[in-house]
């Protein structure tokens, strides 16, 4: 078996907001957000022995909101490419398009009162999505029942908290994010049906200010996958793993476009190293797993 899904796991599972970035909840009616990324990663948890993976990612998400029922309809999709040209870049879990529907239905505990105890913020949300999977043409590595379609639903959060005073030029940040997930077959198997997933991510270090819109950030992270089935299948390498490490972020540049829905843009480029480590169910761990990875990106975040 191989480690399709790993990829698509990261994108679904692990909180990926830039620091700082306003929730895109506000009063509008129409709400939308926009992340594009780029990634050099040394072996993307794969086989050791092949290396360099440089990957585009893409994923938007545009809805409306509700207010009588506070229930929000939306449209995504997400894009992967690995632009490299080795047999390894062109496998399917790295080249493919992800479109579909869901409905949304979020709550968001903070405001100025909170962020005045040092909560910038809090929110929860609960989600459905019917997703339908389109795979590249030129992947040298795609087996054919890979399922094109999926459904996802469950409960995800993002709280963010900071010491005070807010107008310090540096203080503490503490960021942690994630869910739990039902997905029908997670990218993987066609007979391979019920995954039940846990995702947490949670990252903390100093932050430097040299402005309104720049910042510098070290910080240490640990993240954590773990599925909660029992069958076979539940107990894959990809999908029960944690994964700790530092890293270091800055903050570019920030650009906020009153004239049209108060649009913020803002530009980020990062590094990591990362260390994994597979929880005790996993039945079995392929002796070519790196235990070790280095990332390096760059990425843009536009929300109202």
């Amino acid at each position: 078996m191989r480690k399709g899904s790993l990829i698509f796991i990261f994108l679904l599972l692990e909180a990926n907001i830039i620091l700082g970035q306003p929730s895109s909840h506000s009063k509008h009616w129409f709400w939308f957000d926009g992340n594009f990324q780029y990634s050099y990663l040394n072996n993307d948890f794969y086989v050791a022995s092949l290396h360099n993976y440089n990957i585009f990612k893409t994923s938007a998400q545009v809805g409306v909101r509700v207010p009588e029922v506070g229930i929000e309809p939306f449209l995504f999709f997400h894009v992967i490419d690995d632009v490299s040209h080795q047999n390894w870049n062109k496998v399917d879990w790295h080249n493919h398009i992800v479109g579909g529907i869901g409905l949304r239905r979020r709550f968001s505990l903070s405001n100025s009162r909170t962020a005045k105890t040092g909560l910038r913020e809090l929110w929860m949300e609960f989600f459905a999505e019917k997703h339908w999977i389109h795979f590249f043409p030129n992947e040298s590595f795609f087996v054919g029942h890979r399922p094109k379609q999926d459904f996802k639903t469950g409960v995800k959060f993002q709280v963010i908290f900071a010491t005070l005073p807010e107008s310090a030029f540096h203080y503490f940040w503490f960021e942690s994010g994630g869910g739990f997930y039902y997905a029908q077959n997670s990218f993987y198997l066609r007979e391979r049906k019920r995954f039940y997933l846990i995702g947490l991510a949670g990252s903390v270090g100093p932050v430097w200010w040299f402005s309104d819109h720049y910042y510098f950030r070290p910080y240490a992270f640990l993240n954590l996958n773990y599925d909660l089935g029992n069958k076979a299948w539940n107990k894959l390498d990809w999908h029960n793993y944690f994964k700790y490490g530092v890293g270091l972020r800055f903050r570019l540049a920030r650009f906020k476009f009153y004239q049209f829905q108060k649009i913020n843009f803002v530009v980020s480029p990062y590094g990591e190293l990362q260390w994994i480590r597979y929880v005790d169910k996993v039945m079995y761990i392929p002796s070519y797993r790196p235990t070790f990875d280095r990332q390096a990106g760059l990425q843009l975040v536009v929300s109202n």
